[in-house]
């Protein structure tokens, strides 16, 4: 138990207080912080807005959202043991994770687009991918 707890637990739990105290986090739903991310690019429409948050349907997972044009976006940010994933990437820190979003907002990969608001998907990392959302009914 005490290797459970040293080598998953606490450097999980590390990591989620690095994330739950950025100054980027906000403990809004998914929903309340795309309205006030798109209040913000109204106000300063030249800027990319973004925030962090839980994700609603997918615990363990945080939600990187952002608004470049009019549409929010997110990409789904995985908390593992050995730090944070996006797409393929791991990365040590929250700020190192911004700096590569601040690079290329829309993600790595020239091909792959960001996940439209409501329908995240599984990302690579330690943890089990998230659910499917149900389709919209």
């Amino acid at each position: 138990i005490d290797e459970l707890l040293g080598r998953y637990i606490e450097p999980m739990n590390d990591f989620v207080d690095e994330i739950r105290h950025h100054r980027k986090f906000v403990e809004l739903t998914e929903d309340e912080v795309d309205e006030k991310l798109k209040a913000e690019k109204k106000a300063n429409p030249a800027g990319i807005p973004y925030a962090f948050c839980w994700m609603d349907m997918h615990p363990g997972y945080a939600s990187l959202r952002f608004v470049s044009s009019s549409t929010p976006r997110n990409h789904p940010i995985g908390i593992s043991p050995k730090g944070f994933s996006w797409g393929a990437r791991s990365f040590l820190t929250v700020e190192q994770l911004i700096n590569e979003f601040k690079k290329n907002p829309r993600g790595s990969s020239a091909t792959r687009k960001p996940v439209p608001s409501q329908a995240p998907k599984p990302i690579a990392s330690t943890l089990p991918p998230p659910p499917k959302p149900a389709p919209p009914i």
